[in-house]
């Protein structure tokens, strides 16, 4: 194990830093779920969910005093995926509930499928949205328009392609309530999506813990803010101590803009996992993916630089690369080092799994999702900066806009 040249040196002070982020992130993302919970437990340890029977209150009595909610669901282009989801979201049996449907100028059946609802349930609210205002993203002026309608206690944004398990809502009232939160947001369970998209998912599991802080996020001290835009259930108490969507009327990252918007006001924010309670259709495609998440790699992340996305493409591509350095080892002992670093974000990858209720099978694969993310980044990186800002929903919105609007830094 003899170390001769100051590239032997080198090669050991590389795989021994990576294999130590690797173990590092993989404590980090161990820690995290453990501490944080899961929407398919309630408080007192009992599961919760379709096999469980309706949550009690402390007498042990059925609880009947529960919330009204209004679930806001922005739609464009969803005509595959929103009359099933919503549905799921009426079948959930919760006493009060409202859903607000919003067509953001679809050019397939969506509004049709959303009217067709609303038709024969009360309970759904349809809102046409015709045109797109200056100085608005489409998402974010959506759920603009969907608040204005909301009548609940409680507020749930959520997306057009998430299905939610009996029980869902009161699990995650019942988590807020408990723990005298303003904003909940559950991670979903997000279905196998094929072997690259898979892999993918595996790179963003090992990255959540280290990278958000999810643990920190209820310290008002704190500045880690985060929320999946699946679901984010808020108190409308605090909604209204905020300056509400127009606040994020520009921002790209509006999922992790709401935990920013209530809790730079004075709110209490959470993350937790949904426990299998909230299940979400990924892309359809690689190619899908990398299309529509131009906005976040460039967007987002890179902050609508290109030379820090190019980097930030480089870092992920170093992380696929990193098990290859035991074929470049000085001696065989040393080849040991990086295949216990890529085995450490196995094991990152597949806790983080486990904890979302999903197959861990991907995570052994990991290393070529770094891959693919990298080949992301750098392409959202080159369509920055041909068109000068991020391509959403086949519009170009400028750069110079959105960055003199970002709330939120990642």
């Amino acid at each position: 194990m003899a170390l001769r040249s100051a590239a032997d040196l080198a090669w050991v002070a590389a795989a021994l830093g990576g294999a130590a982020l690797s173990l590092a992130a993989w404590g980090t993302t161990w820690w995290t779920t453990r501490s944080l919970g899961s929407l398919s437990t309630s408080q007192d340890g009992a599961q919760t969910g379709p096999s469980s029977s309706a949550p009690a209150d402390d007498t042990g009595a059925p609880r009947t005093d529960w919330p009204s909610v209004s679930m806001l669901c922005p739609a464009r282009d969803e005509e595959r995926e929103v009359t099933a989801s919503l549905r799921s979201w009426l079948d959930q049996g919760y006493p009060q509930l409202q859903v607000v449907a919003v067509d953001d100028r679809s050019s397939d059946a969506t509004g049709e499928a959303i009217r067709a609802l609303a038709a024969v349930d009360p309970r759904v609210v349809p809102v046409a949205v015709q045109t797109l205002p200056s100085g608005w993203l489409g998402k974010s002026h959506a759920l603009h328009r969907a608040v204005a309608h909301a009548t609940g206690d409680w507020l749930l944004f959520c997306d057009a392609d998430v299905r939610l398990a009996p029980g869902a809502l009161q699990a995650a009232i019942r988590h807020a309530e408990g723990r005298e939160l303003d904003l909940l947001s559950a991670l979903p369970t997000v279905d196998r999506a094929g072997f690259l998209l898979d892999a993918f998912w595996s790179c963003t599991g090992m990255l959540f813990a280290p990278g958000a802080r999810p643990w920190a996020i209820p310290d008002p001290q704190s500045g880690a803010e985060f929320a999946a835009g699946a679901f984010v259930l808020i108190r409308r108490r605090a909604w209204e101590r905020t300056p509400g969507m127009p606040w994020l009327a520009l921002e790209v990252a509006d999922d992790v803009g709401l935990c920013a918007l209530v809790k730079r006001h004075g709110g209490r924010c959470a993350v937790v996992s949904g426990g299998g309670l909230v299940a979400l259709q990924w892309y359809a495609s690689p190619w899908d993916c990398a299309q529509k998440m131009q906005k976040n790699w460039f967007g987002i992340l890179g902050r609508f630089s290109v030379p820090r996305t190019v980097a930030l493409g480089a870092v992920f591509l170093g992380l696929g690369l990193f098990p290859l350095l035991a074929l470049a080892a000085p001696s065989w002992p040393w080849a040991a080092v990086p295949v216990m670093g890529y085995l450490a974000g196995v094991l990152n990858a597949r806790t983080y799994a486990r904890w979302t209720g999903r197959s861990t099978r991907s995570a052994w694969w990991h290393g070529v999702g770094w891959w693919f993310t990298a080949a992301m980044v750098w392409r959202s990186a080159w369509v920055g900066w041909r068109v000068g800002g991020i391509v959403w929903r086949g519009q170009v919105f400028p750069s110079a806009a959105l960055a003199a609007e970002q709330r939120v830094r990642l």
